[in-house]
């Protein structure tokens, strides 16, 4: 995926894109009430409808009901992102006998306003989904005056802790 969105960013430098994370939503009740391989075929439809997206996409899934996706936006810029993702759940997904609707939290970083790396935008990208399931919003756009995940305060912290162990 960070290949991909590298990729992107070297092809078209000037383009504007939008990097998102997004899970599903009560997916661990969809594994518990249905078994797991009605999960599995929930992450098989996710997979399936990402594929559909075409060259100006690109999509990983990188953990067990997490996928990203890197979207060449137009002026409606994030917008965009949000339409892309709810269009994926629109449609209920086939869950054993019955069809289920589901629902995703997602954030989103914007290139190039939160960065052009790629490493920089997928993390930017998890601070902003953290965001939307701490507030329980679907989607959050990245905004630095919430990123708690600063480096510079784990470096302060590491350092007092070692100070306090030296004395």
């Amino acid at each position: 995926f960070v290949a991909a969105v590298s990729e992107m960013v070297s092809r078209e430098p000037e383009r504007p894109f939008g990097v998102a994370v997004f899970d599903i939503v009560d997916f661990d009740e969809v594994n518990a009430g249905f078994g797991f391989a009605s999960g599995d075929g929930v992450l098989r439809a996710v997979a399936r409808r990402l594929s559909t997206l075409g060259a100006t996409a690109a999509a990983a899934r990188i953990g067990a009901d997490r996928f990203a996706l890197a979207l060449a936006v137009g002026a409606a810029g994030t917008a965009d992102v949000v339409e892309c993702i709810d269009a994926l759940f629109r449609e209920p997904f086939d869950v054993g006998p019955q069809q289920l609707t589901l629902s995703s939290n997602s954030g989103a970083a914007m290139a190039p306003a939160h960065g052009r790396d790629a490493a920089r935008l997928a993390r930017c990208a998890e601070v902003a989904l953290a965001e939307a399931r701490r507030t329980r919003e679907p989607f959050v756009v990245y905004d630095s005056t919430r990123d708690k995940s600063d480096g510079g305060r784990l470096s302060l912290v590491a350092d007092l802790r070692g100070a306090t162990e030296r004395h």
